[in-house]
């Protein structure tokens, strides 16, 4: 879990 919500949140940044 906490290795996904970091993958997670670097994505949404290259997203944005």
């Amino acid at each position: 879990y906490c290795s996904r919500a970091r993958t997670i949140e670097r994505s949404n940044v290259h997203d944005h």
